[in-house]
């Protein structure tokens, strides 16, 4: 992916970038860093943002993560950073559908809630959840819709899997585990991030084997598993490459694209 464009992010800077890039009918990703620790991306589709996400650091070496309204509220209160406008990247998911305009409105509204409840604030159904030790000597009085999904938090499905799991409507899930958040039975699980640059390593891999075909190859097997180059999970590693190997046709090529491949992830101390 290109880096059209790049800068730095002061008071009031962020909004009139967000319309520039609507006006122009922007395709990509606009990845933001704020200097300590907080990292956010806008995904774009034809000028329309299409979905929000942030992470910032919280005590205890945790993160919160937000997603689109909480998100760009939170970016929005950024007095400083720096963004890069990554061209063509393509959206994880398209989890907002309204104009700009409406977007940083609802958005202002959001800006004083800020430090109530981050965990809370950071549930999706692309969250996951991590079962905490409860006190001994406590007692809790919890809902059967609680009780239900601690039984299935692992630290491994997001909310959406167990609800499709479960057959249970993702607004329960979601009520479920705000509450088990305010009981403190639950954390959301922070997983590791890739340096952005062995995805580069592994497309280039693959288009070396398949020719330029194999840089959509890679595109389509990230955004088939809900993945962002910028924000990749080291846990999702394998399963990324598993989904890449499938679309190799010669045996060969196969082999070939395991031993770059393994090379690439000791490098990076990647499982593979």
């Amino acid at each position: 992916m290109s880096n059209a464009l790049q800068g730095k992010i002061q008071e009031g800077v962020l909004a009139n970038l967000l319309q520039y890039l609507s006006l122009n009918k922007a395709v990509g990703c606009l990845s933001l860093k704020d200097g300590k620790g907080s990292v956010g991306e806008v995904f774009f589709s034809d000028g329309t943002v299409v979905h929000v996400r942030t992470s910032s650091p919280a005590e205890g070496g945790k993160s919160v993560k937000r997603y689109d309204i909480p998100a760009m509220a939170f970016l929005l209160s950024w007095p400083e950073g720096r963004f890069y406008f990554y061209d063509g990247a393509k959206a994880p998911k398209h989890s907002l559908k309204q104009p700009l305009n409406m977007l940083l409105m609802n958005a202002a509204f959001e800006a004083d809630t800020f430090g109530t409840n981050p965990g809370i604030d950071a549930l999706s159904d692309s969250t996951v959840l991590v079962a905490k030790p409860a006190p001994e000597q406590s007692s809790f009085a919890m809902t059967l819709k609680a009780i239900h999904l601690l039984r299935h938090v692992d630290g491994v499905l997001t909310l959406g899997n167990i609800s499709a799991r479960t057959n249970t409507p993702i607004k329960d899930i979601m009520s479920a585990a705000e509450e088990l958040l305010k009981q403190g039975l639950v954390d959301i699980a922070v997983a590791p991030t890739v340096n952005p640059e062995f995805i580069q390593e592994v497309t280039q891999i693959t288009v070396n084997l398949m020719g330029p075909m194999g840089e959509i190859v890679v595109e389509d097997a990230m955004y088939d598993l809900d993945l962002s180059q910028n924000a990749l999970p080291e846990s999702a590693v394998p399963k990324l490459l598993r989904e890449i190997h499938k679309q190799f046709s010669r045996e060969e090529w196969r082999r070939t694209f395991e031993q770059d491949v393994r090379t690439v992830c000791q490098r990076y101390n990647l499982k593979f």
